[in-house]
């Protein structure tokens, strides 16, 4: 079993290419769905989150209102490095034991482990590479705008919010443009998949 990360800016076509690289094959673990996971209501992610941000952040129904939530958080570094210390640690744990499950079942292949914000230091998780998708900023904020409904406001905030391109290419073995039409951007996948996942050979 070969784990590599895919990573990449908000609005980057993360997931467009994790999708992509699914449909051939690979196990995705998608972290933002884990994160989701550990704030339903009764688990203890949600508990310190409220504890930390108010009861505002939560909704009548007792589930955790995101788009309050988002509103602090990307307009506030401490609020966010707070949100991240609650969060992390846990969505970690749970790809560790999904990765334990996938060996345990003595699956092999590709597992694709999609992580919107990734650093070295703050995965202690084996991986073989990573990739990175990318796209220049005003694609991004234009992404936002037309297929989020965000106002360009919150979704320059959002960017700022993140790693810059530059410090996530400092970590990634293999760069996917995503600036392009779908076709380009699937052509670079197959490429990904056959000289670098499949075969090991690093690509620009």
């Amino acid at each position: 079993m070969r784990v590599f990360v895919l990573t990449g800016g908000i609005a980057s076509g993360k997931s467009t290419v994790a999708s992509l690289l699914a449909a051939k094959g690979a196990k995705i673990i998608d972290f933002d769905r884990l994160a989701r996971e550990i704030v339903r209501p009764g688990l203890p992610a949600l508990r310190d989150i409220a504890q930390r941000f108010g009861a505002d952040v939560i909704t009548d129904s007792g589930e955790l209102d995101r788009s309050k939530l988002a509103h602090v958080v990307f307009n506030d570094s401490t609020a966010l490095h707070d949100l991240n210390a609650i969060t992390h640690p846990r969505i970690r744990e749970r790809a560790r034991q999904e990765l334990t499950l996938l060996e345990i079942s003595n699956e092999d292949g590709i597992v694709i482990l999609d992580i919107p914000i990734f650093t070295p230091d703050a995965l202690d998780l084996h991986y073989d590479g990573v990739l990175l998708v990318t796209s220049t900023h005003e694609i991004r904020v234009n992404r936002m705008m037309h297929f989020r409904g965000m106002s360009r406001e919150d979704a320059e905030a959002r960017i700022a919010a993140q790693p810059s391109e530059e410090e996530l290419r400092a970590y990634a073995d293999c760069v996917i443009n995503n600036n392009s039409t779908q076709v380009e951007l699937a052509m670079q996948v197959d490429q990904l998949w056959n000289d670098f996942i499949c075969r090991g050979e690093p690509s620009a």
